[in-house]
């Protein structure tokens, strides 16, 4: 297994959910424990320190368009968690597909 990953570079504080107005708190706490969800599915799986910042920073896209995310109990978190994993996976191993094709 790799290096353990850092993540405490990419937490987030409240003021960084400033646009979450009331619920910043809220939405600071299950962002973080979704990038937590996040590092350990991904290590579980040896992903490489630049595929977990890769989810990572994908993560964050998916969070500032659905704040209906903030809404999520855990189990429910690491399910959706999984399913963007999933979905990175399938298009890494499209892309190594097509690249394997093209030769």
């Amino acid at each position: 297994m790799l290096n353990e990953f850092e993540i405490h570079p990419y937490l987030v504080s409240v003021a960084d959910m400033d646009e979450f107005e009331e619920e910043a708190e809220l939405a600071a706490d299950q962002l973080n424990m979704m990038l937590h969800s996040a590092v350990t599915q991904a290590q579980a799986d040896d992903w490489s320190h630049p595929q977990i910042i890769e989810l990572i920073e994908e993560l964050c896209f998916i969070w500032f368009r659905e704040p209906a995310l903030t809404e999520l109990e855990s189990d429910e978190m690491d399910d959706y968690v999984s399913g963007v994993i999933r979905k990175m996976e399938q298009q890494r191993d499209e892309a190594d597909y097509d690249d394997s094709d093209s030769n």
